[in-house]
């Protein structure tokens, strides 16, 4: 029997708490292999090393398709297709999510999706397999569930609780 009095309100567990605690082990074993690295060779090959992390940081994390206009929320998304996925864009505007799927994906015979949000429908949150993987499941007004999988952000839920499910006028 779950506890719901001790589940916080926004649906972390206590998993959640140990996967930031290895995260933040993570960082700090890195940290000590730059401090050795730094004492065993110099400054100067402990600056190349923390630029080249910078560099790929920085190419790991991009856009991989251009977002809707007006959007209030967007972030890169795979969408979920049984066990094949597809990158893109995912974007959300009052009524719509969009998804813009990638080169790539168009090169594979994916379109882009505008599923139409009505008050019967329904948009979940759930966690992947990865420590900030979100998976969003979205009801079509066809009753067909459509799965992306996305990056968690702080912004997401809120954005997610803002949209307007009401019919369009």
């Amino acid at each position: 029997m779950v506890d719901k009095q001790n589940t916080p309100a926004d649906g972390s567990s206590s998993r959640s708490e140990r996967s930031w605690l290895i995260v933040v082990l993570r960082g700090l074993s890195a940290f000590a292999f730059l401090i050795s690295f730094f004492v065993a060779h110099g400054l100067r090959w402990a600056l190349v090393m923390v630029a080249f992390a910078l560099f790929v940081t920085a190419i790991s994390f991009r856009r991989k398709a251009p977002t809707a206009m007006g959007s209030s929320w967007t972030a890169s998304a795979d969408y979920l297709d049984g066990q094949t996925r597809y990158p893109g864009q995912l974007s959300l505007i009052p009524h719509q999510i969009i998804w813009v799927p990638s080169e790539y994906s168009r090169q594979r015979g994916q379109l882009e999706m505008a599923i139409e949000l009505s008050s019967s429908d329904h948009v979940r949150l759930a966690k992947g397999a990865g420590l900030v993987d979100v998976i969003i499941d979205v009801d079509d007004r066809n009753g067909q569930t459509i799965r992306f999988l996305t990056h968690r952000g702080a912004t997401l839920r809120r954005a997610i609780q803002r949209l307007n499910l009401a019919e369009p006028t």
